[in-house]
Order: structure tokens, then sequence, then C-alpha cells
């Protein structure tokens, strides 16, 4: 499979180099994107997704996936949320936070002592140096460039993967709607008219 290396002010790109697509609309494999000039770089790469789509926005980022944050609303579904993730941290109020790294490739806090400022003090591990970033897509490129199946097809085992924000968001709606069951059946139980024998 051809493939191309793309550069462009603050983004570089591994694309599909193929005729088939417009020149804008190369479908993206891996991409590195810099926080504003900080040097500090965070790669995705279509192979670490669980559901690889053939797209120019097959890598983008998602703000969720750097950080995902639920607050439950019990110390249970805290427990279950916590024994589900290996990276997190608590903070005062109780929302969990953590880094789901879903098509995201694991780097530093930051690049040669440096950690981009952000607007919260959350720095997942995902910064990688210029050079790192080169030679992560050149692996990359090595690695399309002998394969010929269905990009689709493709996925490498991603260990530091973690649920996202919204198998929480799910989980505690159905605890509720379970809970809420059983209060309903508990009220039907102490409506029925007693019987005198």
């Amino acid at each position: 499979m051809k493939t191309k290396i793309c550069k462009t002010k603050g983004r570089i790109s591994l694309v599909l180099d193929s005729q088939d697509y417009p020149k804008t609309d190369r479908p993206v494999l891996a991409q590195a994107t810099e926080g504003e000039g900080t040097g500090c770089w965070m790669i995705a790469d279509i192979r670490l997704t669980d559901n690889p789509q053939v797209s120019v926005y097959a890598c983008s980022i998602a703000a969720e996936d750097v950080r995902a944050r639920f607050t439950p609303d019990s110390e249970e579904l805290a427990m279950m949320v916590r024994g589900k993730l290996r990276e997190y941290r608590v903070v005062e109020d109780g929302t969990i936070e953590w880094c789901t790294f879903r098509n995201l490739v694991r780097g530093d806090v930051g690049v040669r002592g440096y950690t981009p400022v952000r607007s919260d003090d959350y720095q997942p591990p995902l910064y990688h140096s210029r050079a790192a970033v080169m030679a992560y897509l050149k692996l990359a490129q090595e690695f399309w460039e002998g394969y010929e199946g269905a990009i689709t097809d493709v996925r490498i085992d991603n260990p530091n993967s973690q649920p996202r924000e919204s198998m929480f968001t799910f989980m505690q709606f159905d605890i509720e709607r379970q809970r809420e069951k059983r209060l309903a059946s508990i009220h039907e139980e102490d409506a029925s008219p007693a019987f005198d024998f």
C-alpha cells in the first residue's frame, strides 16, 4: 500500500497515497499534532482504534479521549469505575479523570522538561518530541507499505486503552433505571390490598 508523509504547520500526517481519493481527502493512517509552538506532539494511529474508519478524520484526537471525566453518583459506582481503569486521578469533588488512549500513542507528560500549559492541571502522558514523531511515523509507514489488505481489518493491540466516559454514563443510567424499577415494585407491593381471611 502506497503512503506519504505530509507536513503542515503543527501537523504531520501519514496518508494513503492513492489516486482514488482527492489530494485533500486522502485517508489518514497516523497523525501527529503539535500543541501550538510547544514542541510537544500527540500521535494518533488508526491501528490503535477499536473500529478503524477510512477517513481524512480517522486520526482526529477527541478531547474526551485526552481527558475523560466522570462524576459518579455513589461510592458503589465510583468503586466500579475505578475498578475498570488502570490510570486515573480523583479530584476533590469526587470526579474521576483519565486518558482513554483510544487511538493515542503513549508518551510522556512533557518534552525536554517542558509540559504544555492546559486550562486544567491534568497532564496525560501523551507528548512526544518531533524526532520521536518522525521515527514513529516512519515505522508506521513501513508497516503500511508492506500491507495489502483492507485498512479496516488492521488493528494492533493497545495495552494502554481504557474505557470512554460514555461507557460509565450509560452504566450510571442503567443502575439508576434498575434502582427505580426496584422502588416501583416495592411501592406496588405496599399498595396492594391486604386480604383478611
